[in-house]
């Protein structure tokens, strides 16, 4: 360890002799010199291989690389490639020459497969419904511009169930349009699996859980929450609505549906799909206020 460190040191120097041509020949005939130049050349080119090995080299190999990548990219070397921690290698310098570009993979994960999103409907101090909408599984698949609804779940409530006449009352309220004046309240934060960032989205209820596009959103999705306070980025629609269950499930059960829509800037339901509210919950995610 110790005989490649000292080398991948020797090398961190090259390519900042010169011009970028001599000292990568240089760096090639001494990798081809023994074994132990060549597991050095292989950490400094890739600084993230070093990380498996003790991460011999790989600050220096990245801020080394970056500041040869100057030379053809000016200013890269005073970007954030060449901060501290930055992961800046020979391999993503060439991949930002290769021309053409790879094209993507046909494969590639749903806008929302990384987000939850979690609801509660509550009356005052009481929570009268929980759920959790899964951003990929719960996706309504309907035609473009056929419902402003993205997202929509339906669970059954059995008889002898608590919740069973507490959703019942809320979907009366909504129904009669009134929750507001019997202090119903909806709550939905967004939450980002692999990295637990969280967003708490303004949220209106609203009778049944799909919504039409050709209606407005209810104001309180999207309003400033305090006189004079900004008007929000992304707000969300709450859905509920029941029915009886099918014949399958015994005698008086209830089919609950929970459908979450969402609203843009200016009050209008916000369009692009589950791409434009991924993009949204990932600015919001990064500088909103409503971020917990």
């Amino acid at each position: 360890v110790a005989a490649v460190a000292w080398r991948t040191r020797v090398l961190a120097y090259l390519p900042l002799q010169g011009g970028p041509q001599g000292p990568l020949r240089l760096f090639a005939s001494l990798a081809s010199a023994s074994r132990a130049w060549a597991l050095a050349a292989e950490l400094f080119a890739a600084p993230s291989a070093a990380e498996d090995r003790d991460d011999i080299g790989s600050d220096v190999a990245s801020a080394v690389w970056a500041r040869w990548g100057g030379a053809r990219w000016p200013g890269l070397g005073e970007s954030a490639l060449a901060k501290p921690g930055a992961h800046c290698s020979a391999a993503l310098l060439r991949e930002c020459l290769r021309w053409p570009p790879p094209a993507p993979s046909a494969a590639q994960e749903a806008p929302l497969a990384a987000w939850a999103f979690v609801v509660e409907v509550r009356r005052e101090a009481r929570s009268l419904w929980r759920a959790t909408l899964a951003g990929e599984e719960n996706l309504i698949k309907a035609a473009p511009g056929s419902c402003a609804t993205l997202l929509e779940r339906v669970d059954t409530v059995l008889p002898g169930d608590l919740r069973r006449l507490a959703v019942a009352g809320v979907v009366a309220a909504l129904n009669d349009g009134k929750a507001e004046e019997t202090c119903h309240a909806g709550l939905i934060v967004a939450i980002h699996g692999p990295s637990g960032r969280r967003v708490r989205l303004p949220v209106a209820l609203a009778p049944n859980s799909r919504r039409d596009p050709a209606q407005a959103p209810p104001a309180g999705a999207w309003a400033p929450t305090s006189a004079g306070g900004p008007a929000v980025l992304m707000g969300a629609v709450l859905g509920l609505g029941c029915r009886p269950a099918r014949s399958s499930y015994p005698q008086g059960s209830l089919e609950v549906q929970l459908g979450l829509a969402f609203v843009g800037p200016g009050g209008q339901w916000l369009q692009g799909g589950a791409l434009a509210v991924a993009a949204m919950l990932e600015a919001l995610a990064a500088w909103s206020p409503n971020a917990v």
